[in-house]
């Protein structure tokens, strides 16, 4: 019977580890390599399209909010999105836990040093 104590603790050990390790949510700079449909490559190698995107306010120009005709009480409501992102545009990422989404928070620019 001490064994499978001793088993089920080992294990035990091993799911807070894991869950120790994964985060919720990561950042990462991605580059904007087509505007519509928006596409962004992140680490060289991995393109994500619009459909895994999700945009906040800052890189939002306009957003309209779509005919509610069919909605029934308690429907999301649905907008229209216009961005302000353009190909070569350099952006911040959080990409959600489980990597099936990532948000876009902002533009990066790249500052230079003042020579003073």
């Amino acid at each position: 019977m001490q064994g499978v104590c001793g088993l089920a603790e080992t294990m035990w050990q091993l799911v807070q580890r894991a869950e120790e390790q994964t985060e919720a949510v990561s950042f990462m700079f991605g580059e904007v390599v087509s505007s519509q449909p928006l596409q962004v490559r992140v680490e060289q190698r991995l393109l994500l399209p619009q459909s895994v995107l999700v945009l906040t306010d800052a890189v939002i120009a306009k957003a309209t909010l779509r005919d509610a005709e069919d909605w029934e009480p308690g429907d999301e409501k649905v907008y229209n999105v216009v961005h302000n992102l353009a190909e070569g545009d350099r952006v911040l990422l959080a990409k959600m836990q489980g990597g099936q989404q990532f948000v876009i928070l902002s533009k990066c620019y790249a500052v230079e040093a003042l020579n003073e």
